[in-house]
């Protein structure tokens, strides 16, 4: 590894308090995850599990609103079932996997015939049932790993499956749009279900085992007699297809998902709505009910977890509190739907700005609370303070740029002129310049924001890539834009240059290589880039020769950040780790494992605490210290 000369500084880094939590989080929604979620269940003491993609199960304190453990079990599987009380996930695709939800572990694994397309664990979790593309279903002993029984059930891909409450029978769904029955003493076909239009996504028995719920595409939740094999009611006030359902185990709830984005909560023996709960933003697809009934959990595509109380009241505020996390929060080991994410950090460190699908949030970085909700701040991708702390600029798909007062955030100002959705701002030191970007395009524009006019547009700026992101030198006058070529075969093609943005003509440095993010160090010798092939690259300023090239990454990294001081270097990105260089010697000081993508990094003005902009839309402040080795 290569090393670079910085000027010493006069003063010695000076840790913070000791604090037995190495990070904070700000978020405003608490049960947030970094993937679409593909299961979830209550445990016994009323904590709740979830598994999202690609792989990541998690533990949360519902009392708490906060996450108290999680492990990344495999990226490989596309089918996940939780056993009844949540201490087994199996998972499946050409093979079955199972796992202590506890520890993590992987506790059994084998082959399958043909590629699993639904799964169901017995009550017992003795037996896990496996539905394949094949129509076949098959029962297997989760201890011994061998095959129970095979049954050809249905000529066309299994689509749904559930045991009864006595684990005796099976219900099995297939595109073929009709539901079977199985004694799986014998294995042989008990009933068939017929009347289902389209596909059939969900099934649940009652705990009697004398009605069975199956949800269809058809925009219908059908409840059938198994002893007629008759539909006793079509649910039928659905908008659109019924993606999933799940009962409560006093069979007197039943609640339903939708298209609508909605779920519907049935009463049981009356055959009513109790209430249409609203609050995801996209497709919902798993529903859980606690031991007792009390509560309903929903996820999906929007990767949030919403928590609602029966009576379909949503999470109590005391479960939004923000605070230290423990140690072990975080120390344990292309998208259906966009989380938006953006982070800034006030001069003074006491407001931090973040962009997630809610809209622009002022955060006071002390309390953990939100402090401010500029005006006009929805459908943002970009923000930025001035230096000087007077100023807020975001924008976002409408390609114009807001100006805010960032100690009031009512609106002053809008700089428009530019026709492609924006993707990067940035001021200069004398927070009067601004440039902006949108990565679908390949121009950049300065603005002068006293006068709220352009004063100068850069055409083609990083050498015909769409342009990624932005960083003025610490001179005001240099503009660093980086871009990617996004229809290059290779995947690493792009392009950093140099500006001098007060003289026309071309740039003054060009180098080869995508970038998603820049950071010029504060002594304005070297700017830092990321790259699309798990390294960071420095480069000297202002001809861009390559001076280092840092690669102890395990996934892509996202995020540079210098520390005002110039002692530190920070990298995060895909793999959740944040790392900490000393950025003369370049030598690796301290990382650590979060949750979550790192997307963005800042340090606060005092050297004290890193900032991380994160996937999942929220933002986590950590001591430095900690990150040290």
């Amino acid at each position: 590894m290569s090393s670079i000369t910085t000027p010493s500084v006069s003063e010695p880094f000076t840790a913070p308090e000791t604090s037995a939590a190495p990070y904070r989080a700000y978020d405003d929604r608490p049960y947030r995850v970094d993937g679409p979620i593909s299961a979830l269940a209550f445990t016994p003491d009323g904590s709740l599990r979830s598994v999202e993609e690609p792989g990541m199960l998690r533990h949360w304190d519902t009392a708490g609103g906060r996450q108290k453990d999680w492990n990344f079990l495999t990226e490989l599987e596309t089918a996940w079932a939780f056993n009844c009380t949540g201490s087994l996930i199996a998972a499946a695709s050409n093979d079955v996997t199972i796992w202590e939800v506890a520890t993590g572990t992987l506790s059994a694994q084998w082959e399958q015939p043909s590629w699993v397309t639904a799964l169901a664990f017995s009550p017992s979790a003795s037996q896990v049932a496996t539905g394949h593309d094949d129509g076949a279903v098959r029962l297997w002993d989760v201890s011994t790993k061998q095959l129970v029984r095979e049954i050809k059930a249905h000529p066309r891909p299994v689509s749904a499956l559930a045991f009864n409450f006595e684990g005796t029978r099976l219900a099995s769904a297939a595109e073929d749009k009709l539901i079977r029955l199985w004694e799986l003493s014998t294995g042989k076909l008990s009933g068939t279900l017929s009347g289902h239009t389209d596909r059939i996504p969900s099934l649940a028995w009652h705990p009697n085992g004398k009605r069975l719920f199956s949800a269809g595409w058809d925009t219908t939740v059908r409840v059938w007699d198994i002893a007629t094999c008759d539909p006793i009611i079509l649910l039928n006030s659905h908008e659109g297809q019924v993606f999933t359902l799940a009962l409560n185990n006093q069979g007197s709830l039943l609640a339903c998902a939708d298209s609508a984005n909605r779920i519907h909560l049935w009463d049981i023996d009356k055959h009513r709505t109790v209430k249409v709960l609203e609050g995801h933003e996209s497709e919902i697809r798993c529903l859980a009910f606690s031991a007792d009934g009390k509560r309903l959990a929903s996820g999906g595509e929007d990767r949030v977890i919403n928590l609602w109380s029966a009576d379909g009241k949503a999470t109590p505020p005391e479960n939004r509190k923000m605070g230290w996390h423990s140690e072990q929060d975080l120390m344990a080991s292309a998208d259906a739907f966009s989380v938006r994410t953006g982070m800034a950090l006030s001069p003074d460190g006491r407001r931090m700005a973040n962009i997630s699908n809610a809209g622009l949030r002022l955060w006071d970085t002390d309390s953990g609370q939100i402090g401010l909700v500029p005006e006009n701040g929805a459908d943002l991708a970009a923000v930025a303070f001035s230096p000087d702390g007077h100023w807020l600029a975001g924008g976002g798909a409408d390609a114009k740029i807001r100006l805010w007062n960032a100690k009031t955030g009512k609106q002053q100002g809008t700089l428009a002129g530019q026709d492609l959705p924006l993707t990067a701002v940035a001021f200069a030191t004398d927070s009067k310049t601004l440039a902006s970007s949108g990565s679908s395009g390949a121009d950049v524009w300065v603005w002068n924001v006293s006068t709220v006019e352009p004063l100068l547009i850069v055409p083609d700026a990083a050498g015909g890539c769409s342009v990624e992101a932005l960083a003025f030198h610490p001179n005001g006058q240099w503009l660093a834009v980086a871009g990617i070529d996004w229809l290059a075969t290779s995947g690493n093609e792009g392009r950093v240059a140099i500006w001098n943005i007060a003289q026309r003509g071309g740039p003054m440095a060009s180098m080869p290589g995508g970038t998603l993010s820049l950071a010029f160090h504060p002594n304005g010798h070297f700017l830092a880039g990321t790259s699309l092939t798990r390294t960071v690259r420095i480069w000297e300023v202002p001809h861009g020769k390559l001076v280092a090239e840092l690669d102890d990454f395990q996934e892509m990294a996202r995020a540079v950040a210098y520390s005002p001081d110039g002692k530190w270097l920070a990298t995060g990105g895909e793999d959740h780790i944040v790392q900490l260089w000393h950025a003369g010697s370049l030598s690796l000081e301290g990382s650590l494992e979060l949750d979550t993508q790192i997307k963005t990094l800042c340090f606060s003005a005092d050297n004290r605490f890193l900032y991380t902009g994160n996937g999942n839309g929220s933002c986590y402040q950590i001591l430095v210290q900690r990150l040290l080795r």
